[in-house]
């Protein structure tokens, strides 16, 4: 939906309001609720528009073969009129897609910086890989000089007593 078919729309619901028992035909839809005459057509297809988008049921239709249908509004329709109506709605979708967007926007920032610190981090455990190595052998040299001490150390004890 486009902000012009949103007006559109708000214009359709409005004269619906207005009219007595807040029903109407296509053909007195087109006549009166715009600012220039529409056809059946065009009333249908805005009257499908708002049936595709109406987050509750503000309008009912009784189609009928000579397009001329029967448009009724719900005891809904005021409450949602009062709201700000189809335009409301349409600008509202618009925010929400715009802060969505940013939102995305910023996740793959911190998504990307996340990587640029886990390359980072990654590129010095691969550059102290050789220290560590060496490290790891010499503690494997000196814990087997350990073992040996200890049981020379066991074997003098029990040579000794």
């Amino acid at each position: 939906m486009t902000g012009t078919q949103a007006l559109e729309c708000d214009r359709l619901l409005n004269y619906l309001l207005r009219e007595h028992n807040h029903r109407s035909h296509s053909d007195r839809l087109g006549e009166n609720a715009f600012s220039t005459q529409k056809n059946f057509d065009q009333v249908n297809e805005i009257v499908e528009l708002i049936l595709a988008e109406q987050p509750k049921e503000i309008i009912r239709v009784q189609k009928s073969d000579d397009s001329n249908w029967l448009v009724e509004g719900t005891g809904l329709l005021f409450d949602f009129m009062q709201q700000g109506g189809m335009k409301f709605q349409w600008d509202g979708q618009i925010e929400l897609a715009k802060i969505q967007h940013q939102e995305k926007v910023e996740k793959e920032r911190l998504e990307r910086e996340n990587l640029k610190l886990n390359i980072d981090l990654n590129k010095k455990v691969i550059k102290d890989y050789p220290k560590t190595k060496s490290r790891a052998k010499r503690n494997e040299w000196v814990a087997w000089a350990g073992i040996i001490l200890s049981i020379l150390s066991i074997i003098l004890q029990k040579a000794c007593n």
